[in-house]
């Protein structure tokens, strides 16, 4: 009677554990994966549109693709994906508060010399990254 109490025990351990809460790191590697897939997707479609249209066509391509990708990677993962600007065009990319307290300090480590691609900022806030 011990093997089968030992494999529901070993079961059931196995099912609490596939159904944890992920932990802070995991999180913040699935906020960088998608960061990461969002520029990937973005940056090829703006150098094209650069390349055949100039810059007129590279924003019309920003402002039309970058939320349908959004959307599709928040389909996809469950995570609210979204672009923000401290000069948005599209009032959707207005910065909440804590988003535009983090722009501003890329702007002010950017200014002192630090390289624009290695900024990046994760952050847990009520439930967001």
């Amino acid at each position: 009677m011990l093997k089968p109490t030992l494999t529901a025990l070993l079961a059931f351990a196995l099912a609490n554990q596939a159904t944890a809460e992920p932990t802070s790191a995991e999180f913040k590697t699935e906020a960088a994966t998608l960061a990461k897939r969002f520029a990937q997707t973005l940056k090829p479609q703006l150098q094209q549109a650069l390349a055949e249209g100039g810059p007129v066509a590279a924003i019309e391509v920003c402002s039309q693709k970058a939320p349908e990708i959004a959307h599709q990677l928040s389909a996809e993962s469950g995570w609210q994906v979204k672009r923000v600007s401290l000069k948005p065009r599209n009032p959707e990319a207005e910065p909440e508060v804590w988003q535009r307290q983090v722009l501003l300090s890329f702007d002010e480590r950017a200014a002192a010399g630090e390289d624009p691609q290695s900024l990046s900022h994760i952050d847990e806030t009520e439930s967001q990254l």
